[in-house]
């Protein structure tokens, strides 16, 4: 009898072993429907894809919107596309400036109310990629933000004689939360070691991010 239980109780054993190896059922189909969710877009445009589309909630009240990723390799300088309703209304979305593998929110351009139940299509009206890729140059340029100022400094041995175009984006909880890309411009360049402040009326210290600046020759046509 006592040979008889202690083989149950081996058996019993080995069974509570097995059973903290494998994995839950629970935690592979959680995995999965991940997965799944990941490849879900409602339209795609060159690699930029709709994601969502939702109600935001803006100062002028709920409007709609949606969200877009880039899922190439290049940044996106721009695109625009319609939102299309079987009752013939037309949305616009335009948004810019989005590096790889980065999530906008985009606002419909009008603010235009959310169509909760109304299916539509989307269209895109033009799309482009930066050629090349834009840059800080965090070599040359230095950026301090606070809310609507930007405090830059020319840290390298040469001045710079061009007027510096410095663009940004409003930016948190990881992804931007604007299509808008805004800009300001330091007329007449900066000297080697020289600092200069400039109002930034959009720039929101911790909600911003500096995407790149230009060098622009005074004589060009802005």
């Amino acid at each position: 009898m006592k040979k008889i239980l202690c083989m149950i109780s081996a058996f019993l054993l080995l069974m509570t072993f097995a059973s903290c190896n494998k994995k839950p059922e629970t935690e592979q189909t959680s995995v999965t429907t991940t997965e799944k969710q990941e490849e879900k877009y409602i339209s795609d445009f060159q690699g930029v894809k709709v994601l969502e589309k939702f109600s935001e909630t803006t100062e002028n009240g709920d409007v709609s919107a949606v969200i877009i990723k880039n899922t190439t390799d290049k940044t996106l300088q721009y695109i625009t596309f319609t939102e299309n309703f079987s009752d013939g209304t037309v949305y616009s979305y335009t948004a810019s400036t989005i590096p790889p593998g980065e999530i906008c929110i985009v606002t419909e351009d009008s603010e235009s109310p959310f169509k909760d139940n109304s299916p539509s299509t989307f269209s895109d009206k033009g799309v482009a990629f930066f050629q090349q890729e834009p840059s800080v140059y965090n070599d040359t340029l230095q950026y301090v933000g606070a809310d609507s100022i930007l405090t830059v400094k020319n840290k390298s041995d040469k001045d710079i004689t061009e007027n510096i175009v410095i663009y940004y984006k409003d930016y948190a909880e990881s992804r931007f939360t604007s299509g808008v890309t805004y800009r300001v411009t330091i007329e007449g360049g900066l000297k080697s070691g020289e600092i200069k402040q400039i109002p930034a009326k959009h720039f929101v210290n911790g909600k911003s991010m500096i995407m790149f600046a230009q060098f622009v020759d005074m004589t060009e046509v802005q």
